[in-house]
């Protein structure tokens, strides 16, 4: 209750700040709740991607490393890229790639390689 006695004395401006911060906050935990998501996509379906794709074990850890390595080369250019493209910039590069990815994901299970004409 002292909180919104606070929170109703400060300026208009300072809670549009305090609005904006949180947003802000929100928007970068769900990049991280994403990238979870993204860690642990394919570890419950492991023996489903090995029989599926007929993968051997090493074959299926080089797939589950895959998002590491991703993590390294994004780690190395994201400071230029938000150099270039400023951060507001930058996150939504990331996103779209994010985005991207997730649709591939989507999409991977209603096509099989096999159908594909050039197979």
């Amino acid at each position: 209750m002292g909180t919104e006695i606070e929170a109703s004395l400060l300026p208009p401006q300072e809670r549009e700040s305090i609005k904006m911060v949180l947003l802000g906050t929100f928007v970068a935990v769900c990049g991280a709740f994403e990238y979870g998501i993204s860690v642990g996509y394919s570890s419950p379906t492991e023996d489903a991607i090995i029989s599926d794709l007929g993968l051997s074990l090493s074959q299926y850890s080089v797939f589950g490393s895959i998002l590491t390595i991703g993590g390294m080369v994004g780690a190395i250019s994201s400071g230029r890229i938000a150099d270039i493209l400023g951060r507001k910039g930058a996150m939504a590069t990331s996103a779209a790639v994010c985005i991207v990815g997730w649709i591939a994901i989507a999409f991977s299970k209603v096509f099989h390689p096999s159908s594909l004409p050039w197979s």
